[in-house]
């Protein structure tokens, strides 16, 4: 079993995630899925509060006419052990990297793709992201990181790019422009097919900035 988790803002455990069209298309191949979703208003309503039994997590068997049932966090780590004998995969969803689930999420993760533009990202987002994913490596040592890039022409996201190479070993780039056909097909190929260090768009190729791998 194979458990692959997206940090994306868009997380709401109601849209046509990233996580939940590569949770689709994993089991049109065949394979048994599921998906486990953070929602997001409950996980923001709940994060000060000391406790811990509101069902903020969905979970739903990616099959025809399977309805998405809740869960609390402890039914979801539970169910993610349950579940080894009856998955292929399973794929979680979270709006953000940090948090109380998160050091136990990263503990069960084989695949690690962040999901969130850079162009919303300052200096101290970056110092906490780049904490946080290296506590994620200090939870699971052979965890693959993919981080989604959607511009590498500015000073700024050649500055930031950088930054997280040097400071996270092993991280992984993909690059493809905003609103790209093509954004779900070269995800999937890059997390579920050959590994790659960065793969760019078909449509529009650009030079990464110095400092990636070759």
């Amino acid at each position: 079993m194979s458990v692959l988790t997206v940090i994306t803002h868009e997380a709401d455990g109601n849209a046509r995630t990233i996580a939940t069209t590569l949770a689709l298309r994993r089991a049109n191949a065949g394979r048994n899925v599921l998906l486990l979703q953070q929602q997001k208003a409950l996980k923001q309503a709940n994060q000060y509060s000391k406790e811990k039994q509101g069902e903020e997590w969905l979970a739903t068997e990616m099959k025809d006419a399977a309805r998405p049932h809740p869960l609390c966090f402890g039914e979801l780590f539970n169910a993610c052990h349950v579940s080894a004998n009856t998955y292929h995969d399973i794929v979680i969803e979270m709006p953000k990297l940090q948090g109380a689930d998160a050091k136990t999420i990263f503990s069960m993760t084989d695949t690690l793709v962040l999901a969130i533009p850079p162009a919303t990202w300052n200096k101290d987002k970056c110092t906490r992201c780049i904490k946080q994913l290296n506590l994620a490596r200090s939870c699971h040592q052979d965890m693959s990181v993919l981080m989604i890039v959607d511009e590498v022409k500015s000073l700024s996201a050649q500055a930031m790019i950088n930054r997280f190479f040097e400071k996270v070993p092993g991280l992984r780039f993909i690059f493809i422009p905003p609103n790209s056909s093509l954004l779900l097909s070269n995800l999937y190929k890059a997390i579920f097919s050959k590994p790659v260090i960065d793969l760019e768009c078909q449509e529009q190729a650009h030079e990464m900035p110095t400092g990636l791998p070759d």
